[in-house]
């Protein structure tokens, strides 16, 4: 007897169950969202566990659940200085030469910005130590027009002459 191609006989497999995840919102879920994140742990990753809710479950408490927003944030808050921590030790065994100097100075700077923003931001040490510690001075380019004209001069030459705008006058210097 041949088999059906569709229609759920006897010899059809068994329909597949989506699987089923904790989706409950509870302060022990949000712990444990907030713990992942805290080590550092990215979305796909916290998501993709079996004990954990879909990613669109908890975009959708980030919209309707304002305690869980305020949780996320001191949670993303404590992996970014993790981060910051890991880039610095980074930093630290970073090979010797211009690189690795360069790399060090400009971890060690943000890391002193991101510790005491008061005394180390960009525009403190710019005010501190000059402006070539910071930014680059502002430089204004002015590209002005000029018009010529053909003229004839005394002599009776063709020769080129300037037309300066109303209120100019030729004689800059």
């Amino acid at each position: 007897m041949a088999r059906k191609a569709k229609g759920g006989g006897a010899d059809a497999p068994p329909a597949v169950q989506p699987r089923r995840r904790n989706t409950r919102y509870s302060q022990a879920m949000v712990d444990k969202l907030c713990g992942l994140r805290n080590e550092g742990q990215t979305w796909e990753a916290i998501c993709g566990r079996e004990d954990t809710p879909a990613y669109s479950t908890v975009c959708l408490w980030r919209n309707t659940k304002p305690e869980f927003v305020a949780a996320l944030r001191a949670a993303d808050a404590g992996a970014a200085d993790l981060r910051a921590d890991e880039a610095l030790e980074f930093a630290r065994n970073a090979a010797q030469g211009p690189t690795g100097d360069r790399l060090r100075h400009a971890a060690f700077m943000q890391r002193a910005a991101l510790d005491a923003p008061q005394r180390w931001d960009a525009k403190t040490v710019a005010a501190a130590f000059g402006a070539g510690a910071g930014k680059a001075p502002r430089v204004e380019v002015v590209f002005r027009v000029r018009r010529f004209e053909k003229a004839v001069n005394d002599e009776g030459r063709t020769v080129l002459r300037e037309i300066f705008p109303e209120g100019e006058s030729g004689s800059e210097g």
